[in-house]
C-alpha cells in the first residue's frame, strides 16, 4: 500500500520472470479523449477536452501531471457564497482560494462548500478536475447550524455578498435557494447594476420540486438562474420550474 505504481512496477520487474511487466494502460481513439469522473457532465455542456493525464490499473491513478488545458482562461475572480470549505482536501491542492471570514466567526461544515469549489478549481489531475482550475477563487460561509440544519439568513447572506463586493468581485455563484426578500433584492440590485459592479450572479433554481414557485436569488430579474438535469439531459426530478431559467446543467 505505501508505493506508487512505478516503484510497484520496478519490484514486479526486479523478479526473475518479470523483466516485461508493465501497466495495464488503456488506449483510446484520439488525444482529446476524456479519462476522469466529470467527462460526460463535460461532453453534455460541450465544454472543450484537452490532453488530460493517463490513468493505468483499476485504480485509475495518473501516470502524468503535464495537462495541456484549453479550457476557460476565467480571468475574472469568482465569489462563492456557500457553506464552508475544506481548503486541504486533495481536490483543492494547490488551488487559488481564499476563504473570508465572517464578523462574527460563525460557520458550518465543509461538506456542500467543498463539493462546489471542487467543481470550479479542483485540480486537474485528480479523479474530478474543475472546469476552471486555474481560477482564482474567493468564497464566504453563510451557513450556521440551526436545530439540527445548516441553514443562512438573509442578514448573512447579504453580508457575504458585501464581503464579495468589497473586492470588486463581478462573478458570483450561489448553490442556495430560499424566499423572495426585500433587502436580498436590494443587494442584488447593487450588485448587478450596469452603472456599477454590473456582476454576472448565478444562483441555483432550487429543490422544492415542480410545483414550486420560483426561489431567491435564482428569482432576480437579473441573475443567471441555473437548473440541474441528469447523464440522459432529463429535468431534475425535485427542480423547481418556470420562465426564469436561464440555462440547464448536469447536476
Amino acid at each position: 500500500p505505501r508505493l506508487t505504481l512505478s516503484e510497484a512496477r520496478d519490484r514486479v520487474r526486479a523478479l526473475g520472470s518479470g523483466q516485461d511487466a508493465d501497466f495495464n494502460h488503456y488506449y483510446r481513439t484520439s488525444a482529446g479523449d476524456c479519462s476522469h469522473g466529470n467527462c460526460a457532465a463535460w461532453e453534455m455542456v460541450g465544454w472543450q477536452i484537452s490532453d488530460g493525464p493517463s490513468y493505468s490499473g483499476a485504480a485509475r491513478q495518473p501516470l502524468s501531471s503535464d495537462i495541456a488545458s484549453a479550457r476557460c482562461a476565467a480571468p475574472a475572480a469568482i465569489g462563492v457564497i456557500d457553506t464552508g470549505i475544506n481548503p486541504d482536501h486533495d481536490i483543492l491542492k494547490g488551488a487559488r482560494l481564499t476563504l473570508l471570514p465572517r464578523g462574527d466567526g460563525a460557520g458550518s461544515g465543509a461538506v456542500h462548500g467543498t463539493a462546489v469549489v471542487s467543481l470550479l478549481i479542483g485540480r486537474e489531475e485528480s479523479r474530478v478536475p474543475g472546469l476552471v482550475p486555474g481560477a482564482e477563487v474567493v468564497a464566504v460561509d453563510v451557513f450556521r447550524a440551526d436545530q439540527g440544519e445548516e441553514c443562512a439568513n438573509v442578514v448573512d447572506l447579504v453580508e457575504g455578498l458585501d464581503l464579495l463586493a468589497g473586492r470588486a468581485l463581478r462573478v458570483y455563484a450561489l448553490s442556495l435557494a430560499g424566499p423572495e426578500n426585500a433587502v436580498l433584492a436590494r443587494m442584488l440590485d447593487r450588485l448587478t447594476d450596469p452603472a456599477g459592479l454590473d456582476a454576472v450572479v448565478v444562483a441555483a433554481a432550487g429543490n422544492g420540486g415542480p410545483t414550486a414557485g420560483v426561489a431567491w436569488p435564482a428569482g432576480h430579474p437579473r441573475v443567471l438562474a441555473v437548473t440541474a438535469v441528469d447523464r440522459r439531459g432529463r429535468v431534475y426530478g425535485a427542480a423547481q420550474r418556470g420562465d426564469h431559467l436561464a440555462l440547464a446543467a448536469p447536476g
